[in-house]
Order: C-alpha cells, then sequence, then structure tokens
C-alpha cells in the first residue's frame, strides 16, 4: 500500500515536466521565427548593398540610401513607406509594423573594412513579437543582419594573397619553421568541400586539420591583418599553438567565395618574332637553340664570374639557367619549356641607370609554344617557372610605356604564369588534399621562387589555374617578396622569415565590385 505522503508527487513531476516541455517548444517556434526573420533580413540587405555599392564611386549617399531602401521595401519591409530615403516618408522604423531600421554606412563603422571608402555596408535592425516565450518573460526577439560589398580600384591591400581554389584541402598553406609577414590581407576562397572534405569547424580558430587554409610546420606563424577563409582554417603537421601571432592575423571563417579579380586577357604572341641579340660577360651569345617554335630552349651556364645580358622578345623552349642572367626590360615570352634556375643562377633585371641592380621592370608571360604536342611531354609545351638558385631573384613588375602597344591590363605584372591548356587540368579528385606539394601533381603549371636572403622581388604573380609556392630560407638579409598572389593555390613559407610588404605602387590594382561579407 502506498505511503499517502507520496501521493500526488506524479502532479508535481507533471507539472515540472510541462514547464520543461513548454520552455522547449518557446524555443523551438520563436527561435524558428528568428531564423526565418534573420533569413528575410539577408534576403534584403544583400541586394540592397550591391545596389548602394553603384554609387561608392560618385560618394553619393543620398543615392545609396535610396537604392538600399528600395530592396529593402522590394522584400517585404517597410510596407508603409511612400519613398525611397530615410526620412519620415521612407524606410524608418515608424514605417515598418516591427519597427524596423535600416541604416546605410559609408565606409563601414566597423570590421575588415572599417574606414575604407571603396566599401558600403547596409544593416537592417528588426524583431518579433515572441509567443511562448512570453511564459519567461520574454516579450520580443531583436535581430541584426548586416552585409558589405565593394567597388574599389587600387585596394590590392583587400587581397594580397589570393587563393582561388573554390574546392580543395589546403588551398592555401603557411608552412616551415618561420614567419611570413603579409602587410595586406589573405583570402582563401575554398570551402574545402572537396574529397577528401576537411576537418574543422566554424569558429574563427584554425583549430581543425587539414582546413581549406592551414598552417603547416612547427613554428608556421602569419602576420596579417585579415585572414578570410570560405572554409574551415586548420594545423596539421606538428601545429603550433599561437599560428596568427601578434598582430592577430583578424581570421573570419565562412567569408563570401569570390572570383577571379582580373580575368586577364591573353596577350597576342607574335610568333615569328625573334628575341633581340644577347650578350654575355665573353661577348655576344648565340640564341639559336630558343629562337624557333621546333628548338629545346637555351641554356646559360658557365664558370665563376660569367653572366648574360637578354633583351624582350619570344624565347622557345624555356631557359635552363645556371650562372647570373640579366634582363633588360620589357615583355619576356617564355613559349614552352618554363625557367629552371638552379646552383649559382639567378635573376636580375638592368635598370634605369644601366646597371644590374633589379630595378628594371619586366614580364615574365609563361604559356604553350605553337608547336606543343599534348601527348609528348617535352620543352615545347608550357613548362614550370622554378627560380631556386644561390643568385636569386631581383626584378619590378612591368610598367607601361605610353609607346607601348600593350595596353594598361598588364600594369604591375610581374610573372603570369598561363593555364596550361594543352592538357587535361587534374581535377581536385586527383589532388585530393595535396595542396601544391603534389609531385606532378600541377604538371608544367607551379610557379616556384625560393632564396637564401638573396630574394627582392616586386609586384603580382597572376597564376589563376597555377600553384605558386615562396619559399624564403632566411640568410643575412633575409628574403623580401613585395608581391600580390592571385594563384590556384599557394603554399609561403620556408626555413626563415619572409617578409611581403605591401606598396600599392607596385602591385596590379584590384577592381574589387560586390559583396565581400
Amino acid at each position: 500500500m502506498n505511503n499517502r505522503s507520496e501521493r500526488g508527487q506524479i502532479l508535481v513531476i507533471g507539472a515540472a515536466a510541462m514547464v520543461v516541455l513548454l520552455g522547449i517548444l518557446a524555443l523551438v517556434i520563436d527561435l524558428g521565427f528568428t531564423w526565418m526573420l534573420r533569413r528575410a533580413e539577408q534576403n534584403a540587405v544583400d541586394p540592397a548593398t550591391i545596389a548602394a555599392a553603384r554609387y561608392i564611386p560618385a560618394g553619393d549617399v543620398s543615392a545609396m540610401e535610396e537604392a538600399a531602401c528600395f530592396y529593402a521595401r522590394e522584400n517585404g519591409f517597410f510596407p508603409d513607406a511612400t519613398t525611397y530615403d530615410l526620412g519620415p516618408n521612407g524606410c524608418v522604423a515608424a514605417n515598418d509594423p516591427n519597427g524596423a531600421i535600416l541604416t546605410v554606412n559609408w565606409p563601414p563603422a566597423s570590421g575588415p573594412y572599417a574606414g575604407n571608402s571603396g566599401y558600403v555596408e547596409v544593416v537592417i535592425f528588426s524583431g518579433h513579437a515572441t509567443f511562448f516565450s512570453r511564459v519567461f518573460g520574454w516579450n520580443w526577439m531583436e535581430v541584426s543582419t548586416n552585409a558589405v560589398a565593394a567597388n574599389a580600384s587600387g585596394d590590392s591591400g583587400t587581397g594580397q594573397l589570393v587563393a582561388l581554389d573554390p574546392t580543395s584541402c589546403l588551398a592555401g598553406q603557411i608552412r616551415g619553421n618561420g614567419t611570413v609577414y603579409v602587410e595586406g590581407s589573405v583570402y582563401v576562397n575554398s570551402d574545402g568541400s572537396g574529397p577528401p572534405p576537411c576537418i574543422g569547424t566554424f569558429d574563427d580558430a584554425c583549430s581543425g586539420t587539414n582546413g581549406a587554409f592551414s598552417f603547416a610546420g612547427s613554428p608556421a606563424r602569419l602576420v596579417t591583418p585579415q585572414l578570410s577563409v570560405r572554409g574551415t582554417c586548420g594545423q596539421n603537421s606538428n601545429p603550433y599553438p599561437n599560428n596568427c601571432v601578434s598582430p592577430p592575423c583578424g581570421l573570419t571563417e565562412g567569408a563570401p567565395q569570390i572570383d577571379d579579380p582580373f580575368n586577364l586577357p591573353t596577350p597576342t604572341i607574335a610568333w615569328a618574332g625573334v628575341p633581340a641579340p644577347a650578350t654575355s660577360s665573353s661577348g655576344p651569345v648565340s640564341l639559336a637553340n630558343c629562337d624557333d617554335p621546333t628548338d629545346a630552349g637555351c641554356s646559360f651556364a658557365g664558370g665563376p664570374g660569367t653572366w648574360y645580358e637578354l633583351n624582350p622578345g619570344v624565347y622557345y623552349g624555356g631557359w635552363t639557367i645556371q650562372r647570373e642572367v640579366r634582363l633588360n626590360p620589357g615583355f619576356y615570352y617564355i613559349a614552352g619549356g618554363g625557367i629552371q634556375v638552379t646552383g649559382n643562377g639567378g635573376i636580375l633585371t638592368i635598370g634605369p641607370s644601366g646597371l644590374p641592380d633589379g630595378d628594371g621592370r619586366i614580364l615574365i608571360y609563361g604559356t604553350d609554344g605553337p608547336n606543343c604536342d599534348p601527348t609528348v611531354f617535352d620543352r615545347r609545351c608550357q613548362g614550370t617557372i622554378s627560380i631556386a638558385g644561390q643568385g636569386g631573384f631581383k626584378a619590378r613588375a612591368y610598367e607601361q610605356d605610353p609607346s607601348d602597344p600593350f595596353d594598361d591590363d598588364y600594369q604591375r605584372i610581374l610573372i603570369w604564369q598561363a593555364e596550361d591548356t594543352s592538357r587535361t587540368w587534374p581535377t581536385d579528385a586527383y589532388l585530393g588534399d595535396l595542396g601544391c606539394s603534389a609531385s606532378g601533381a600541377f604538371g608544367n603549371d607551379l610557379v616556384r621562387i625560393s632564396g637564401g636572403g638573396n630574394l627582392d622581388f616586386w609586384g603580382t604573380i597572376y597564376a589563376p589555374k597555377s600553384c605558386v609556392q615562396l619559399v624564403g630560407n632566411g640568410g643575412g638579409a633575409g628574403d623580401i617578396a613585395g608581391v600580390q598572389v592571385i594563384a590556384w593555390r599557394f603554399d609561403i613559407g620556408g626555413n626563415g622569415d619572409l617578409d611581403m610588404p605591401f606598396d600599392p605602387d607596385e602591385l596590379s590594382p584590384i577592381l574589387s565590385k560586390g559583396l565581400v561579407q
């Protein structure tokens, strides 16, 4: 027989259970409405921000506000408004049943683009009355959603180091046991969905392994004002706990995907042309091995103190360099074969003074030769650009001569590795999570520059379907790569520190348009 003192307990337990169930119901229903409101706000602010960005060049704030108000109203906000402005009859709280507030910030007031007049931010702040949550005293839930769009030219710092691959793990890597100092920002376009998928969580920390962007090495470190990754940031290969050192990286995971910011037209090549005569430390040099499409390329070797001086033009079969090669300013077409700098070799440009001081302005364009046979891997087809000799690499990017027929598209480009269309591009399924390091995975598309205190080059490396490796190995004076890298994937680091300063006068300007946040 039950004890009388235990009678009625089921009522207490049932009442407590009802409270819990009611709380769960409140969360499910009211938070569901909150999510729907946020989605509605996002649907409004995205087109509103893009529309507002059209008026950035003119600095017309009123037009920005009207454009934002138009799309806010088109998406159901401010139904009582009769004008498309932020005045009494426009997009203000009095004309919205939920008291929504529309704000247009030009330039953005906070975040990575704060104070940058090439960007505009639109914010919608609204709310909704609760249902079951009122039992707990929550009568109202507020939601704020924003978007940022760009319409900026010349702001290369917003993407000094960019990986365009949209799906792969390790699309961007910082490796080695030194620090890479990037004065501009770093952007990795990959969501990490390619096979095998990356491991990690969206926590704005490099907490996973094999992320879309990843640190490899101990300690591989990065200093940059902003690191944006579409997917996750990870650490692998003996992770170091403080990869993003002071100042912090400003890491943002879940960044929007972007397109190639340049999409440059392929230059027209005068295949019949031959390079101007070359000279060397011992006199004139024959270019018979690289002045015809059937040639196997030029070789520059010799004893200590040997140097060669070349002029702009089309070089067939590429270059094999084991001594110092000096380049006069201009456009160098490497039609097949690529560039291999090894041993004591190096590339040094001739400046305005006529001296080989590294101040000469050049553009190296790697592509297939006209006789390339995709079934035969020979020097008639595009080759890797590998500058890894002890002589280093000292150069400045191409600068347009007013009398030159090439247009302004090629300003400030130092190396341009064309897409290797002669062969089947390896799929992400084949590359897997190998990043830039897969031997042969990128065929003849790789761009690799390494040095030991003998790197001092400035300009843009444009390789939108290629992998770019920059390897600093320290040395007494350190290595300087004052470059912007726009590549399919990048792999940056080495056994020493690598300095990547940002000078807008030395980099190709990015025309930045569209949503960025």
